[in-house]
């Protein structure tokens, strides 16, 4: 079989060539059956379609039917392309194809991707464009070896500081979307990485405003902040504490509440210090010129407010090291304070 593999039985949208053309709704139920029992082994049966109630769901019903079987079958390919198939849903199987280095999404419908994609460890080409996608699953963070990442033509408003895991990147495009800023992470750790911005309608300078006031910490934030900053510097230091330590730090933690349990298991990298902080932060900005000569507003979320304007910024570089600071690092920090089925709960 070729490594290559491409999807072309639907070669128009689902708008142009629905599939109740080709399938009698009422017969679409016994045909299916017949397929599995004639070709199929009983214990890979597809599950029994529901009558659809429109055209789009039954559509939608057969692409996951053919896609969950033909993903099932090809499990040792390297190239996906799905592109302009019509789907609505990607379905989880996509995760079995743990060879893939390149996959093509785009022009479809989808909303939303799979919490499995983290187990394309391969994947090196990511084509998510010309979508309905407003967010990223956090498992796209986890795919290391990623160089191209075009997520144009989407309704994203954000950008995750995440993306700066992905220190493969060459190309990120990001063209066509609603983003308002750039996290500073992106432009301080992938400083080598092409960022596309045209046509980002909503990233406009001139109205750009910054709130300078804000709440001070809480006391389950400032706790936590206490509490988490030695063990993430133990583990960027990759200081191993002795096992007598570990145990105790783990039945502590297994005492507190699973909802703290959930707080403490998601702490966020202040991008000025480095420091932890978990949901209390202040936004600041700056405007900066790219190569193109263009000026692009970049957000920075801070642990604290370490500076307000351009000249504190430049101050703060030398001033002296929070006590909070974390060491620099551009290897992930895997936090695992409790087992993951506590969090699960939570």
């Amino acid at each position: 079989m070729s490594s290559n593999f491409t999807i072309r039985t639907l070669t128009r949208s689902i708008d142009h060539f629905p599939m109740h053309h080709l399938f009698s709704p009422t017969a679409l139920d016994h045909d299916l059956t017949y397929v599995d029992k004639t070709y199929y082994n009983a214990s890979h049966n597809l599950a029994m379609i529901t009558k659809p109630t429109n055209e789009k769901q039954s559509a939608s019903s057969v692409h996951a039917l053919v896609l969950n079987r033909t993903i099932s079958l090809v499990t040792s390919i390297s190239r996906l392309d799905l592109r302009n198939i019509g789907l609505f849903v990607l379905p989880t199987q996509v995760s079995l194809l743990t060879r893939l280095t390149q996959l093509d999404l785009s022009h479809n419908k989808l909303t939303k991707l799979p919490s499995s994609m983290d187990q394309l460890k391969h994947l090196k080409h990511l084509d998510i464009s010309h979508n309905r996608l407003s967010q990223l699953p956090s498992g796209i963070y986890s795919l290391c070896k990623l160089t191209h990442f075009d997520m144009s033509h989407n309704p994203v408003r954000r950008v995750s500081a995440n993306l700066a895991r992905l220190m493969e990147l060459s190309l990120l495009d990001l063209s066509s979307t609603e983003i308002i800023s750039i996290p500073a992470e992106l432009l301080t750790t992938l400083s080598m990485t092409t960022i596309k911005l045209e046509n980002c309608q909503q990233l406009v300078v001139d109205e750009l405003e910054q709130e300078l006031v804000h709440n001070p910490p809480s006391l389950v934030e400032t706790c936590a902040r206490q509490m988490i900053q030695p063990i993430l510097s133990d583990l960027i230091q990759n200081k191993k504490a002795k096992k007598k330590q570990q145990r105790e730090r783990e039945a502590s933690y297994q005492r507190l509440p699973n909802h703290l349990l959930h707080y403490l298991s998601r702490p966020k990298a202040c991008s000025t210090c480095g420091g932890p902080y978990f949901q209390s932060s202040v936004t600041r900005y700056r405007i900066v010129q790219r190569q193109d000569e263009s000026w692009v507003p970049v957000e920075y979320k801070l642990c604290s407010a370490h500076w307000n304007n351009e000249k504190d910024r430049i101050l703060a570089l030398f001033s002296d090291i929070p006590q909070r600071a974390l060491p620099r690092t551009t290897e992930p920090c895997r936090l695992r304070l409790v087992p993951s089925s506590h969090l699960q709960d939570a």
